[in-house]
């Protein structure tokens, strides 16, 4: 998406470029003194770890890549700092364990969503972890709160709950494209979402259902181009693996002329990605085949159709072409002194 307007920064926490010895105590720094940090001997000795806060109007989106640690929230740091919060969280990679000031041990995987509040004291540990925490003030969506109490430090692995996941994913995927203007729009498809996904009535599934379907079709396409050359990419295949009717599915890329017009799409556009790279030397029907087609004859008549060119034609001029390669300028944030006060500012 393109935007006339600021494009949206990230505040960075990172110990890259640090001595090895001094990464732990910076990270503990700056997570100090809302959170506790701990690291075994080979974590103080080095610890890589990067935090991405991504600030939009009342929410921030929190990325973190860490290496494993121990951690934990008293009461007397949630009195300190007097945040409520709700997260909604969800790891790419890594398990964590958490402890509940009742005695509760949880246990979440990747991929699952949950949600955790900033008023209650916790401690856990996770393994080196890549995980997203979509921050929400309490006050910002009060109709919410008994649906998030209710599910708080618990797997979602509802349908709703996988739809959460999935908008955060996609969330993080959308925001270094958009601008300042860009930012109620942004906000209001979060509100809904998260009230849909959250207390799961009728009229907040409804308000949502736009958001809803971006989320569904986006999903459908991070599979179509995981499995662009699978025998299980088929309308079939995806509707199990994404547990919704043929209908459904049907209905979310009907404009474009179905799902499986669209994953022909997808495969012409992944032989023409391969085909102008200039370090790509496979042969053409090698890379056909990879995308999942088994006639070359019908695969080129299809590519000319798309593209106006053959398959052939495409790579020789690519081949006779230098590439123009452009340096993008680095992203500069003025950084808040620790976590907590980047939460402070929403």
């Amino acid at each position: 998406m393109e935007t006339n307007s600021a494009p949206l920064r990230p505040v960075v926490f990172s110990t890259e470029g640090l001595p090895a010895k001094e990464q732990f105590g910076v990270w503990h720094d700056t997570n100090a003194p809302m959170l506790g940090v701990a690291g075994d001997e080979q974590a103080r000795a080095s610890f890589r770890a990067r935090r991405e806060i991504w600030s939009f109007g009342p929410f921030a989106l929190s990325r973190v890549q860490a290496s494993a640690s121990r951690y934990w929230r008293t009461g007397t740091d949630v009195r300190r700092d007097s945040l409520d919060h709700w997260m909604v969280t969800i790891a790419r990679r890594g398990s964590r364990h958490f402890r509940m000031a009742n005695g509760e041990c949880l246990l979440m995987p990747p991929n699952v969503t949950s949600t955790m509040s900033l008023n209650e004291s916790f401690e856990g540990e996770r393994e080196e972890i890549d995980w997203l925490g979509l921050v929400i003030p309490r006050h910002v969506l009060p109709q919410a709160g008994a649906a998030m109490d209710a599910s708080r430090q618990k797997p979602l692995e509802t349908a709703l709950g996988r739809l959460l996941g999935a908008y955060l994913r996609n969330l993080k995927a959308q925001l270094p494209l958009l601008g300042a203007a860009d930012v109620p729009r942004l906000v209001e498809a979060t509100r809904v979402m998260i009230l849909a996904c959250a207390t799961g009535t009728p009229d907040a599934i409804a308000e949502a259902a736009g958001q809803i379907d971006a989320v569904r079709r986006a999903q459908v396409m991070t599979l179509i181009r995981q499995q662009i050359g699978s025998p299980m990419l088929t309308p079939a295949g995806l509707c199990q693996m994404l547990r919704i009717s043929r209908s459904q599915l049907y209905r979310l890329f009907e404009a474009e002329g179905g799902i499986s017009h669209m994953i022909h799409v997808e495969r012409l556009a992944h032989v023409h990605r391969a085909l102008r790279d200039p370090v790509e030397r496979r042969g053409i029907g090698q890379i056909a085949a990879e995308a999942g087609f088994v006639e070359h004859s019908t695969f080129s008549r299809a590519f000319r159709r798309a593209y106006g060119a053959s398959p052939s034609d495409l790579r020789m001029a690519m081949l006779s072409t230098a590439p123009d390669i452009g340096a993008r300028p680095a992203a500069f944030s003025i950084e808040p002194r620790n976590l907590g006060e980047a939460l402070r500012r929403l």
